[in-house]
């Protein structure tokens, strides 16, 4: 019997399955976020090494057992992270065959690995096109990159509810579900969100979706504006695939259907005739690349 693990790691939380060859799955577990830009090295390396000793010992297996392991891990091309997270995870299976990609790289497996575009918009964003086998990154760059994730909308909403304190802005219903949240007033916190960092400025933003439910001018306003960067991604895409292509679309903001429904309607004001294929969770995805390997 073969055995795989696939794990999808990003900046809020890290999903790693074990699955047999018939694709039952044996352990399943969610545990903290691995980019090891937002933690550090050794906290993420350790992170998705204990993980797998955990999936393993939950589905009543031996490392050795294992065939293959696909980790897609934000933030893995910088800092020689995919060769020590290859190590560290060899010293766990042994046996198995091992890659280390970033998590964007799970979700070609949806396009059949032919030519076409992937967008992550979780606690960050990201986008690579495919063309001939050829992918090239768009975006994706943390703190110097202003707009288009889950951690940009929360912010953007943080920060309007001080202008309402301050009276550059009006309360509307954006500023008192924040409120409501928080229990007390985003100045009264502000140091406490701050230390909190992307994970908790993400976590603001289904806040943001509700209030746009709600026709809030501010939550309107700050889902356009993203909407119009993520937008920017795929219009930037066309130059690799033309005005007609298939994407997939993943992450926790993309789960809201009013982000499906702001990104079909912006890129066909864009003129773009893009297919959207909605990815299942990473974790299958990233069994999936396992199983290839």
């Amino acid at each position: 019997m073969h055995y795989y693990i696939g794990i999808d790691g990003g900046g809020t939380k890290t999903a790693v399955r074990l699955s047999d060859e018939n694709g039952n799955t044996l352990s399943d577990i969610r545990v903290g976020r691995s980019n090891h830009a937002d933690t550090s090295m050794e906290a993420s390396l350790s992170l998705i090494e204990n993980s797998i000793r955990t999936v393993v010992e939950n589905a009543r297996l031996t490392p050795d057992a294992i065939t293959a392991v696909y980790a897609g891990i934000a933030g893995s091309t910088c800092d020689n992270y995919q060769q020590l997270c290859r190590e560290r995870i060899l010293n766990v299976t042994v046996n198995a065959k091992v890659k280390v990609d970033n998590d964007a790289s799970v979700l070609f497996v949806r396009l059949d690995n032919g030519d076409g575009a992937v967008l992550i918009c979780g606690t960050g964003s990201i986008c690579f096109t495919q063309k001939n086998g050829v992918r090239r990154r768009i975006g994706g760059y943390g703190e110097l990159d202003m707009l288009g994730s889950g951690c940009d909308i929360g912010k953007m909403a943080l920060a309007y509810t001080l202008r309402v304190i301050d009276g550059r802005e009006k309360s509307g219903l954006l500023d008192k579900l924040i409120y409501e949240k928080n229990g007390a007033s985003t100045l009264e916190i502000e140091a406490d969100l701050v230390r909190g960092g992307k994970p908790v400025y993400a976590s603001f933003a289904p806040l943001v979706f509700e209030a746009y439910r709600g026709k809030d001018e501010a939550a309107v306003r700050i889902l356009n504006d993203n909407f119009d960067f993520l937008t920017g991604y795929f219009i930037n895409a066309s130059q690799d695939l033309g005005n007609s292509f298939t994407a997939v679309i993943s992450g926790g903001v993309m789960r809201d259907p009013i982000a499906q429904a702001l990104l079909k309607e912006k890129t066909k004001a864009a003129k773009l005739d893009i297919s959207f294929i909605p990815a299942p969770d990473g974790a299958a995805c990233a069994v999936d690349c396992a199983r290839q390997l």
